[in-house]
């Protein structure tokens, strides 16, 4: 019973790190690249 109480407030629980360690570094993954090309645009076009 004890255990199972436990493993019902896991998500709560986690909710917290997953939110500071795992999401970052995945939207640093899927958004850098983007964020990169934009730059690499706009400098190209301000010497032009």
């Amino acid at each position: 019973m004890r255990a199972e109480e436990k493993a019902a407030r896991l998500p709560a629980i986690l909710t917290v790190p997953m939110i500071i360690f795992i999401l970052p570094p995945l939207f640093i993954v899927l958004v850098g690249p983007a964020i990169l090309r934009t730059i690499d645009t706009f400098a190209r076009l301000s010497f032009a």
